[in-house]
């Protein structure tokens, strides 16, 4: 095939052979059209991994993540909530042992003593006796009772920072066709 300016038109080292090209269509013409639904989205994972997602597990993942989230939110709310109670009943406690009892009380606590040992005279001897061949039992006290909600409360948060970071790079993936 000549061009206007009088030279060959080449393809590649051969001249161009515009039947051959034409049966080259016809062999190869089949159209393969758009595929449906095998999109795929790059999400980009905190350690750097890459992970590729269909646009239903995308969706999938993007409705647990919430559900997640919400649910590790509301457990740190109802942890925060059951230690302000535990420090108020502390404080209450530590209020109350502070409060020196006036002379009408200790009246009252020594008349009411001095009645119940009357009355169960025995039994208090029957303890006694029991008590003092038994080895003295450990105190079993909720001293780590705040501790161990803090505890909680930082595992909880720390779930909640992952979880929030997968939503975000979920939200943030990246279409690849």
């Amino acid at each position: 095939m000549r061009l206007p300016d009088g030279s060959i038109l080449m393809h590649g080292t051969t001249p161009y052979d515009p039947r051959k090209a034409h049966e080259y269509y016809l062999k190869t013409r089949h159209l393969k059209g758009r595929k449906k639904g095998q999109s795929t989205y790059t999400v980009t994972l905190n350690s750097g991994k890459k992970e590729q997602l269909s646009a239903k597990q995308l969706a999938e993942e993007k409705t647990n993540v919430a559900q997640r989230v919400a649910h590790i939110t509301q457990r740190l709310n109802d942890l925060k909530a059951e230690l302000n109670k535990l420090m108020a009943a502390a404080h209450h406690k530590d209020a109350q042992a502070k409060k020196k009892p006036t002379a009408a009380d200790k009246a009252k606590s020594a008349r009411s003593s001095k009645q119940y040992r009357q009355k169960h005279h025995q039994q208090i001897s029957n303890k006694n006796k029991q008590a003092a061949t038994k080895k003295a039992p450990t105190p079993k006290h909720k001293k780590g009772a705040v501790e161990e909600l803090q505890h909680k409360i930082e595992i909880t948060k720390s779930k909640l920072v992952a979880a929030v970071e997968r939503a975000r790079s979920l939200s943030s993936a990246t279409n690849n066709g």
